[in-house]
């Protein structure tokens, strides 16, 4: 991992993660940034730090990440246009005494036709020639966390084959502040008979410098973009058929319902209306586990 400043004139500062970890937390992330964000100091702050501000917030107020973009069948590097999708992502962190953050999360997206931006219910398939059901992307409230480190653990450890993720580089060109995550992950399907599910993710929040370095700013404002590589949906009934999703995404992050846009929240209210009805009241299970373990 690298953190690479360019300034005004063209050139750039590079700190390696290497260097970002050799003072193990005390300050490494804070004298980094220091070096090329002269301002106010940031304080013994690592990297998650500042991802958390600009992707979910330092306090307990909900979050909320939207997203709309297109998904592609990938076969022998032709793309085909498949659907387009929509998705929100609700949250709540809280922050740990050893530095990490845990949060309490669910995920409601509709996948919808890419000329209407209508949600789909069937799906006439261009690869296979098929009319499929479609299923919606649905993650029920769970709880997770980001450590200290900046990885992603996921709640579910027991479906987990193989996991890997990282809080990585960040980029600073004037008072425009990016900071990426990935996750490389194979996953059980939870679909009896299927392949297990393979995650390619790779996230960027943009923000402002002037907010990261401001006190007094527990959630920054941000951009999201987001590409992902993922096979076929099991609902899309592919068979032996090679070849692979590929997507991308961009959206902002909010912290109301009041914010998202209407053609979400109508296929929100149609598909999960007790899910979206109120966020905060639909991750209050989770949230009250994580303050009884905060307390505990």
């Amino acid at each position: 991992m690298t953190l690479c400043w360019r300034s005004a004139r063209g050139d750039s500062t590079i700190i390696t993660r290497r260097e970002l970890l050799a003072a193990s937390g005390a300050g490494a992330l804070a004298a980094a940034l220091n070096a090329v964000l002269p301002a106010a100091p940031l304080g013994a702050a690592d990297l998650l730090t500042p991802y958390i501000k600009l992707a979910g917030s330092l306090d307990e107020r909900l979050i909320i990440w939207w997203l709309k973009g297109q998904r592609y069948g990938t076969v022998a590097a032709q793309a085909t246009p498949l659907f387009g999708w929509e998705v929100g992502r609700f949250y709540q962190f809280f922050r740990q005494a050893n530095g990490s953050f845990l949060l309490a999360m669910f995920q409601l997206g509709y996948y919808t036709d890419t000329n209407t931006g209508r949600r789909l219910e069937r799906f006439p398939n261009p690869i296979t020639g098929v009319v499929n059901d479609v299923t919606h992307l649905v993650r029920r409230p769970a709880i997770y966390q980001y450590t200290a480190a900046g990885r992603f653990i996921p709640a579910l450890n027991d479906s987990v084959v193989r996991y890997r993720s990282q809080v990585s580089p960040v980029s600073v060109n004037g008072d425009t502040v990016q900071i990426a995550s990935s996750i490389n992950a194979e996953m059980l399907s939870p679909f009896p008979g299927t392949p297990n599910r393979c995650i390619n993710d790779h996230i960027t929040v943009t923000g402002l410098r002037s907010d990261l370095l401001d006190p007094g700013t527990p959630s920054a404002p941000a951009a999201l973009s987001y590409r992902n590589v993922e096979p076929w949906e099991p609902w899309m009934k592919m068979g032996n058929q090679s070849g692979q999703m590929t997507s991308w995404a961009t959206g902002r992050k909010l912290e109301s319902l009041a914010e998202m846009p209407t053609g979400y929240l109508e296929m929100a209210r149609a598909v999960h209306p007790w899910l979206i009805r109120d966020p905060i009241e639909t991750l209050a299970v989770q949230v009250q586990k994580i303050r009884n373990l905060l307390a505990g």
